[in-house]
């Protein structure tokens, strides 16, 4: 019931045609995406809005937006422009994800675990960026509203590989989560649900997401987050490049229960969008190539054990299998090149690939906010890719924002690279010259701020004038963009 003093007005009784009883109210609860509008010209200021979600991926960031009506304290006026705290917690809808239904989970808050958030409603500090700004022209829009910022994961490895376990084990059954809602102040009565359905939503009352269409699932995706440089809202920390002080820009989550790897981009503006999903294998690694003559290949390599014809659609022709694990390419173009295992009497020495997309083509938003994830290949069936290097070539395109990126090649499926004795392993990219000298020095520009470091040229044309590269022999047809800086991939939990 709501607040009513008839003692301070006598001659109003509870039967007084114009008394209007006014009751705190929870009107919803729900996991949500931000959805920024706006400020793709500096001089513009941005509004942000929230829409609900109905799945998410373990280990991932999401918003939980609690809606609200007449939340005064019960010591305040109700018109007062203050508002109450609300009690958060997640719960287990059924037993797939900690075996026990109705359980409250226990999250992270960045440096141990939580059952519960506390939230003042109308507080939008979740929405600062990392200076502690909170520049959104529509502020007012939820002085009625909590906004929480939430990680899906417990805070310990262990845990989360529990949680991830069991996700798999449900199968297509995936767990769901379930939102509990209490005012802070127990004293305090309220409803639930809109007003048309004083009981909330079904089954349980302060509980959200339980109802037909609105239940929140988790999955288990290895996850790539990849940010604009100048994101203010990138927790990511910093590195030293060219001398200046950055943002880092690439994190992974790691999920040994799936064999899926997602990538998402957040612009400038922090609006998020998935790029692409790839199937992610694991095979033994290899060294560079050697390059063998035809003479030292019938002398001393004769002896394979199988020959296979190779994917068709690039330079190799025969592929030739050796005991000792190493495979010889050969191509009537460029003849034979060996690789061998890096490690040939260890077998748990892998490396992670991905079968990068045929056809990527992305593009959201206009001007300074655009995300454009666009390539073609050229001449090769090398479309494997080390995952992490893939993110940073998403993160280059999207920089660039062009259209006529064209690809020649990374690595095969089994780790090599023919005819490039350079990348095996999926750690370089190969890609064509673009038209002029400035754009390709905005593309070997984009691969050094998304951590390539080794980055090769032919000698003719103007390609000398690149800066922050280097000539070598075989490159006056493509510029390779390699090794990787793995340790600048920042790895969550």
């Amino acid at each position: 019931m709501g607040r009513v003093w008839l003692t301070d007005y006598p001659h109003i009784s509870l039967d007084f045609e114009d008394l209007t009883i006014v009751t705190p109210r929870i009107t919803n609860a729900y996991f949500a995406k931000k959805v920024v509008t706006g400020g793709a010209v500096p001089a513009t200021t941005p509004t942000v809005a929230f829409d609900e979600i109905n799945e998410g991926i373990l280990g991932r960031d999401v918003y939980i937006i609690v809606e609200t009506e007449n939340f005064t304290p019960p010591n305040q006026s109700l018109i007062s422009t203050e508002r109450a705290s609300l009690v958060v917690a997640l719960k287990t809808g059924d037993c797939n994800l900690t075996g026990v239904a109705d359980e409250t989970l226990q999250i992270t808050n960045g440096t141990t675990d939580v059952d519960s958030i506390t939230v003042q409603v109308g507080d939008t500090t979740a929405l600062n960026d990392i200076e502690g700004n909170c520049d959104y022209g529509n502020l007012d829009d939820f002085i009625d509203t909590a906004i929480i910022k939430v990680s899906l994961r417990p805070n310990a490895r262990t845990d989360f590989d529990t949680w991830a376990e069991n996700i798999n084990n449900s199968g297509s059954d995936l767990p769901t989560i379930e939102i509990d809602v209490v005012p802070e102040d127990k004293n305090m009565i309220v409803d639930y649900g809109p007003e048309d359905n004083t009981q909330g939503p079904p089954l349980k009352i302060g509980r959200f997401m339980n109802s037909e269409g609105h239940e929140f699932t988790l999955e288990n995706k290895n996850v790539y987050e990849i940010y604009h440089g100048d994101n203010l809202f990138n927790s990511l920390g910093t590195h030293t490049h060219n001398e200046e002080v950055v943002r880092r820009r690439i994190s992974f989550i790691e999920n040994d229960f799936s064999t899926e790897v997602k990538y998402f981009f957040y612009n400038l503006i922090d609006n998020c969008y998935e790029i692409c999903e790839c199937t992610q294998t694991r095979v033994r690694r290899r060294n560079n190539g050697q390059r063998i003559t035809s003479t030292n290949f019938q002398s001393n390599y004769n002896n394979y054990t199988s020959s296979v014809a190779a994917p068709q659609g690039g330079d190799a022709e025969t592929n030739y299998y050796y005991a000792d694990g190493s495979i010889i390419s050969y191509g009537q173009a460029y003849g034979y090149r060996r690789y061998a295992l890096t490690s040939p009497n260890d077998p748990n020495d892998l490396v992670d690939l991905i079968r990068m997309p045929d056809d990527l083509n992305i593009n959201f938003e206009t001007g300074l906010n655009n995300v454009r994830a666009t390539f073609s290949y050229r001449n090769t069936a090398r479309r494997y890719c080390n995952p992490a290097c893939f993110a940073g070539f998403i993160g280059v395109l999207i920089q660039l924002g062009r259209t006529d990126v064209v690809c020649t090649g990374m690595c095969f499926g089994d780790a090599t690279s023919y005819p490039s004795v350079t990348h095996p392993n999926g750690d370089s990219v190969d890609t064509a010259y673009l038209s002029t000298l400035a754009i390709e020095q905005l593309k070997v520009d984009a691969f050094r701020d998304y951590y390539f470091t080794n980055i090769l040229r032919g000698n003719i044309s103007w390609y000398p004038q690149l800066t922050d590269t280097a000539y070598s022999n075989g490159h006056n047809d493509h510029l390779h963009s390699g090794d990787f800086n793995l340790e600048r991939v920042v790895t969550i939990n």
